[in-house]
């Protein structure tokens, strides 16, 4: 059984706390830690419906939400191995990226308002953004060391080798974290985001 969920806050079917925003607004309250909670209420209904019962759940995640999954994996013993999937390993260095050079996460900690600014299509409050990324540890690659360091399942982690947005090196780096469990990488010749089945 594949269970797919759109997220609260985001583009999608979800429920949004703005009602029905138009096109481009989706975002504008996101926070990541939101995701954690979306996946964890994910898994309450995998293990709570009349439809099935699984033996064993595997996640898979991608892009951004790969940082709620490290969170989620940390307190959350229902998931037996987890799949990432051009994942984000730090949000700073990626955001940066994907921000035209922009470092919310600086400028949020120098007291530099970042605002509500467009990022892939979406209107975004950066500075909500900056403050949940930081408070919750998901910002910098040292919290992602930690995490990974203390996930007790196996974890996948494919990587495209033309992704600008996320640092292979930063994967490599939290990937090589002793952990006890099993840590595979996959490089494919692809960009960050997968447009047809050859990818």
């Amino acid at each position: 059984v594949v269970v797919r969920f759109d997220g609260i806050n985001r583009p999608g079917e979800s429920h949004n706390y703005a009602g029905t925003p138009v096109r481009g607004y989706e975002m504008l309250r996101y926070r990541p830690t939101q995701g954690v909670d979306d996946i964890r209420t994910t898994l309450d209904y995998v293990y709570n419906n009349d439809q099935f019962s699984p033996a064993r759940v595997v996640l898979v995640t991608s892009s951004m939400s790969s940082v709620d999954a490290r969170k989620l994996l940390l307190s959350d013993n229902r998931v037996s191995a987890w799949v990432s999937l051009m994942g984000v390993p730090a949000a700073r260095s990626t955001l940066a990226n994907v921000l035209a050079g922009t470092d919310i996460i600086a400028n949020y900690r120098m007291g530099i308002r970042n605002g509500v600014r467009g990022m892939l299509g979406h209107l975004v409050d950066m500075d909500v953004l900056a403050r949940d990324l930081i408070d919750q540890k998901y910002a910098f690659l040292t919290d992602s060391r930690i995490d990974l360091s203390q996930i007790p399942v196996p974890v996948l982690w494919i990587v495209g080798i033309h992704d600008h947005w996320v640092d292979e090196s930063e994967v490599l780096d939290i990937m090589s974290m002793e952990s006890g469990a099993e840590r595979t990488l996959i490089r494919i010749p692809a960009g960050h985001n997968l447009r047809n089945s050859d990818d």
